[in-house]
């Protein structure tokens, strides 16, 4: 009789451990699918710095959104950011409009969800003090990254000037060059944005061509892969409120919030308000009117793509043929 209890007694706690490695088993590939889960739904958005992104930044640092749900990923330069969305490492990307459109031509279906500055003199060709004005750097060195942008910006200060490429020297460099190659002497110009910009000023550049010479053409989006954006409408909506809402810090709280942002943009706070005054930052009414259009009419964007993709066809840049309207969260009448 003891013989059998004992072996009852045993098959109990044999039966209890199993079923406790069970939940422990159980438990552990919950967890693992929860993580998926998070790790599926994150979005993932690429910048590099650019005064014109930072309230994607300080929107994270006032809490607006949780890693969990919003995780940022800085890279060095633009090109670095279109390469990270082509290999699927980003699921949304803070991009000018011409970068945009040269993803859609290659097949990446980006889907603008909002406009977020336009530039009004904050990108720039910055020259040495000896140098005037762009005809000035007629056998010279620019520097320009090898992006859609730094093309394109070129580009449209030589058609103006009345030049051309091939009457200048150009040194491609990535963005984080763009100051030590100016400071050492490497090159004449360079072509660039804020901060680097008023960095560059302070060290006697001169402004030979801005953006205010090409009013509303260098337009910066944030586009989100279109399946993740059908997959996960929530995530779209946590963005686009959390950055109206440091927009609004940001015009409320200026000093404030150019004091959060002045470590990242490498400016003091004062500098860092100065760098917003050559850009436009939409209202959420101003985006939404960019985007869609009133009353069935072609949103304005749109056109504004139409003329930057015809300039990037005149330029060379050769996207292949697109069908613009899909850069647009409705589709757009042709």
């Amino acid at each position: 009789m003891a013989i059998v209890l004992n072996k009852v007694i045993a098959n109990k706690k044999s039966n209890r451990l199993a079923a406790a490695i069970s939940l422990i088993l159980i438990a552990l590939v919950l967890l693992s699918c929860t993580s998926q889960l998070h790790s599926n739904t994150q979005l993932r958005i690429g910048t590099n710095i650019w005064s014109g992104y930072e309230p994607l930044y300080l929107a994270r640092e006032l809490e607006y959104f949780t890693d969990r749900e919003i995780r940022l990923v800085e890279f060095p330069s633009a090109s670095q950011v279109m390469r990270a969305y082509r290999n699927g490492v980003i699921d949304a990307a803070a991009l000018t409009l011409d970068e945009a459109i040269l993803l859609l031509s290659q097949g990446y279906h980006p889907r603008i969800v909002l406009v977020m500055d336009i530039s009004a003199g904050a990108d720039a060709i910055i020259g040495r003090p000896q140098i005037k004005n762009m005809t000035d750097l007629m056998d010279k060195t620019i520097g320009v990254e090898n992006s859609a942008l730094g093309a394109f910006v070129l580009g449209r200060a030589l058609e103006l000037s009345g030049m051309t490429i091939d009457q200048i020297d150009v040194l491609p460099l990535n963005v984080d060059e763009h100051h030590t190659a100016f400071i050492e002497g490497r090159v004449d110009a360079v072509v660039t944005f804020e901060p680097v910009k008023t960095a560059l000023l302070k060290q006697a550049g001169k402004v030979l061509f801005d953006s205010t010479e090409i009013p509303g053409e260098i337009v910066d989006v944030l586009v989100i892969r279109e399946q993740f954006m059908k997959d996960h409408p929530e995530s779209v909506n946590i963005i686009q409120q959390s950055w109206y809402r440091a927009l609004d810090y940001f015009s409320n709280n200026t000093k404030k919030a150019a004091t959060i942002m002045s470590p990242r943009l490498g400016l003091k706070p004062s500098e860092v308000q100065t760098s917003f005054d050559d850009l436009t930052l939409p209202t959420k009414q101003q985006s939404e009117q960019l985007l869609t259009g009133q009353q069935g009419s072609r949103p304005e964007l749109l056109n504004t793509a139409t003329k930057i993709y015809g300039l990037m066809l005149k330029q060379g840049v050769k996207p292949s043929t697109v069908k613009l309207q899909s850069l647009f969260p409705q589709e757009q009448p042709e």
